[in-house]
């Protein structure tokens, strides 16, 4: 396998202001994809062989339909940046499955949560989460600076699609964060791990 073509891919993504967990998705399956494929150019392979690519990793490997989609989308965006050449999948995405309505806590579910939690850090990671609508990955990424107490605002900074976003805070949730600032004295990102350092970005995937 050519290494270049995936660094060269990489290069487009960044270039293009991909959030660096789609470059690292789009990446590892563009590597996959070249490894099992490696006896051909990839410049040579077909509209077959791709299709044919696509229906043994769902029937052989048995891979989900997100990962489906995932593969389908890096090898038409890699044909289309590398070799400017259209490769129509489309066909071969996973049917739509009936949209159902998702299911969320009630907030008296959430406040039961909430009050059985006698960690304050962990108490602090969840009601942060809730009260502003993070993910996970935002959580993590959130330094203390971002917090504007005298305006009772929280920065989201490289949210997702890379915008910056202000939510505001509860004047609970800051005091609850200044509890559980006095208590771990974090010294540069609002929730760390062991001896003050960032999370892991492992973390989002558990």
């Amino acid at each position: 396998m050519n290494k270049n073509y995936v660094e060269d891919f990489a290069t487009i993504l960044r270039l293009q202001r991909y959030a660096k967990s789609s470059i690292k998705t789009y990446t590892s399956h563009l590597s996959y994809f070249l490894k099992l494929s490696a006896k051909f150019q990839p410049e040579d392979i077909t509209q077959k062989q791709l299709e044919d690519f696509v229906i043994w990793l769902v029937e052989k490997k048995k891979v989900g339909s997100s990962y489906q989609k995932a593969m389908i989308s890096t090898i038409v965006k890699f044909y289309k940046e590398t070799f400017q050449r259209t490769v129509n999948l489309k066909h071969l995405y996973p049917q739509r499955s009936e949209n159902k309505l998702p299911k969320f806590l009630t907030k008296k579910e959430v406040k039961k949560i909430l009050d059985s939690t006698s960690n304050i850090k962990h108490k602090a990671i969840l009601t942060t989460i809730y009260s502003c609508g993070l993910r996970l990955g935002e959580l993590l990424e959130l330094k203390i600076s971002d917090i504007k107490t005298d305006q009772n605002i929280l920065l989201i900074r490289q949210s997702k699609g890379n915008k910056d976003r202000v939510v505001m805070l509860s004047s609970k949730l800051v005091e609850l964060l200044r509890e559980y600032y006095k208590i771990y004295n974090p010294t540069k990102y609002l929730f760390e791990g062991p001896e003050n350092k960032k999370y892991p970005s492992a973390v989002c995937n558990r």
